[in-house]
């Protein structure tokens, strides 16, 4: 029987031995798993490059929705106020002191009181403006408006040169205490005062009757209006 001799096994066999080495194995399995976490990290970094851009695009549509919201807010903040002008111009229409019925009711006053002349008219109008006052905290409460105070005065200076004169001067106080004001307008209170009355005096450029002289004035009442 014929005897083969293998002069290559020891090398063959140290080759092996190599193949089976447990090193190796571990360096290479490292190195498959290196190659798989970096495709890994490459589709994190994928996925979060397009996150971030996600995010940028619902971050703008955000903001521009916030601007809008702002701008609502102020629209409706002037709307508001553009209303509360409007109310107020309205109530300052059907409430406003008119001094052509006031001098319309003077006029028919010294029709029904006899002896009675106005030398002058002299009337006054002023108001008195208070800023607006903001709460410094919810809990001081609601803020105070501005405010405008209406002052009216009327004066007049009159002669009384009636058959007793001065005593006519009573009744005409009497009569501006009642409101200037025509039938169905808002009634308005007023107080009245004898400001100073002259002594008897004689005209002596006219018809030599005896006259005095008087002021009144009429106050009314204070009118806040906002």
């Amino acid at each position: 029987m014929p005897i083969r001799l293998n002069l290559l096994r020891e090398h063959q066999e140290a080759e092996e031995a190599r193949r089976r080495d447990p090193v190796k194995r571990a360096v290479l399995g490292g190195v498959v798993i290196v190659i798989c976490m970096l495709g890994w990290a490459m589709v994190l970094q994928f996925k979060a490059i397009r996150s971030n851009a996600e995010y940028s695009g619902i971050q703008g549509h955000a903001q521009a929705i916030e601007k809008m919201h702002k701008q609502v807010l102020e629209n409706k903040r002037l709307a508001a106020e553009a209303e509360d002008h409007l109310i107020a111009l309205q109530r300052l229409t059907t409430n406003r002191f008119l001094w052509g019925n006031a001098l319309q009711g003077l006029q028919h006053l010294l029709a029904d009181t006899e002896g009675i002349s106005i030398t002058r008219v002299r009337g006054e109008q002023v108001f008195s403006q208070q800023a607006e006052s903001k709460a410094k905290s919810p809990k001081e409460g609601v803020a105070r408006p501005a405010t405008a105070t209406e002052r009216i005065v009327i004066t007049v200076d009159a002669r009384d040169a009636s058959t007793q004169p001065g005593d006519q001067v009573a009744k005409l106080k009497a009569s501006l205490a009642t409101p200037l004001v025509p039938k169905g307008a808002p009634a308005i209170t007023n107080q009245v005062a004898l400001l100073n009355i002259s002594a008897p005096q004689t005209d002596k450029e006219g018809s030599g009757a005896s006259f005095v002289t008087f002021t009144l004035q009429s106050t009314y009442a204070e009118r806040v209006r906002q």
